[in-house]
């Protein structure tokens, strides 16, 4: 099968986001999404997710030259939701009130990525002071590094 028959055929089943109701109705959930499918490892050194990107993302944004791509965008929420979790754990509380994203620094984008794709994203405590923390998040698609950032919290 040919690259354009795969991508007819794909044309065919996939509708593109159509505003907040058709995204609501496409995911079957009300807001806010949760875009972690599996917490792999979680210790008091690192937190390791798994991001499965398939074809029915609401969020998926075409382009000529690459096909479909999973928006950047959305990456950096599934890191910044990584990091979140992984504060609440070290937090020893299910309170999700707990934490405020303040700044995000250094943010890196390497490869794309597309459905099919099986990210993985790793959230390490680097630095605590006072009252705010920081995470250095890297997500990696079958072994290669596909993204990296800096993300701060105010613990509150």
């Amino acid at each position: 099968m040919t690259a354009s028959v795969r991508e007819e055929r794909f044309h065919k089943h996939f509708k593109p986001y159509e505003g907040e109701k058709e995204s609501n109705r496409l995911v079957e959930s009300q807001p806010p999404y949760s875009f972690i499918d599996r917490v792999l490892v979680r210790n008091d050194e690192q937190t390791q997710v798994l991001k499965n990107i398939t074809r029915n993302e609401w969020c998926l944004v075409y382009t000529e030259t690459d096909g479909y791509q999973f928006p950047r965008t959305m990456l950096l929420e599934c890191m910044a939701q990584t990091a979140g979790t992984y504060d609440e754990y070290l937090q020893k509380t299910d309170s999700p009130d707990r934490a405020l994203l303040t700044r995000i620094k250094d943010v890196e984008f390497r490869k794309g990525v597309t459905p099919g794709d099986q990210v993985v994203i790793t959230a390490r405590l680097r630095k605590v002071f006072s009252n705010n923390a920081m995470y250095e998040l890297q997500a990696h698609v079958a072994g290669v590094l596909v993204a990296s950032c800096k993300i701060f919290f105010a613990r509150v």
